[in-house]
């Protein structure tokens, strides 16, 4: 009997914490839990073949689908506060970066919503347009909350084609949201070529002028760290389980200046 009344009491005690707000568990607000994030995104690289079958020499454009080689070996990943590169490499490789990306400054990463960074930033709850400006040379993806904003997994040249800038016009709302890049360097036609991969921000409604977004406003998961796999398999890509991903803190390129 006394049993009883305890467990009668404690169920009492719990609904009346939820109610209130908290979560004897631990969680956050409405009994949802809360989810550990650090600053930075996570940035997967893998490398791909050398050519592509003969079909791209100096100079010369591909014929062949770059969706069939890209991310096709895994081999390490790293913690990169933005995404803001300048690569120089004669040759190939795909980049994954994913986590999330907040409008109000301070608000990811280890700063709390007190951050004074965040102070005077006004989302409103319904959201606001932001226009992303995604500057790549050769192919671009991004994907918000889980939706594809911008597809153009094609080479091109930064400097020569407008198209290097795929632009893309969403409403966000306040709080983080899930952003995924996806990025494939073709060959660099010229010697120490640097090769753009710069993403930029803007939004009227809270005067913000077009920049790069700032490391403040990117976050990620400890399951980012794990989800490396691409948007779109390559073609005969294997089927073998995913190991642990081989995560190396400290880029050597934070400032997109030195090259992969």
């Amino acid at each position: 009997m006394l049993r009883a009344m305890m467990v009668s009491m404690g169920l009492v005690l719990a609904a009346t914490l939820v109610m209130a707000g908290e979560n004897p568990n631990g969680n956050g607000q409405n009994g949802a839990p809360e989810v550990k994030r650090d600053a930075g995104l996570v940035a997967h690289y893998f490398k791909d073949p050398t050519e592509w079958d003969g079909n791209w020499k100096e100079g010369e454009k591909p014929v062949v689908d770059p969706l069939n080689w890209t991310f096709r070996e895994y081999k390490y990943s790293r913690i990169e506060p933005l995404v803001n590169h300048s690569f120089i490499r004669r040759g190939w490789f795909s980049v994954r970066w994913i986590g999330s990306v907040d409008l109000a400054p301070g608000n990811s990463g280890q700063s709390g919503p007190n951050d004074p960074k965040a102070k005077g930033v006004v989302i409103p709850a319904e959201g606001v347009e932001v226009t992303f400006d995604l500057w790549c040379d050769d192919g671009a993806r991004m994907f918000l909350d889980g939706e594809k904003v911008i597809d153009d997994w094609r080479p091109c040249a930064a400097e020569l084609e407008p198209a290097a800038h795929r632009v893309a016009k969403v409403k966000l709302t306040p709080g983080p949201h899930k952003i995924v890049i996806e990025y494939f360097q073709g060959e660099s036609l010229q010697n120490d070529d640097k090769d753009p991969a710069k993403l930029y921000w803007s939004c009227d409604a809270l005067n913000m002028k077009k920049q790069i977004v700032a490391a403040s406003h990117f976050s990620h998961t400890e399951e980012d760290l794990q989800d490396y796999e691409p948007s779109t398999k390559p073609a005969g890509a294997s089927e073998d389980p995913k190991a642990p991903a081989n995560v190396i803190n400290g880029p050597d390129n934070t400032n997109g200046k030195k090259g992969k």
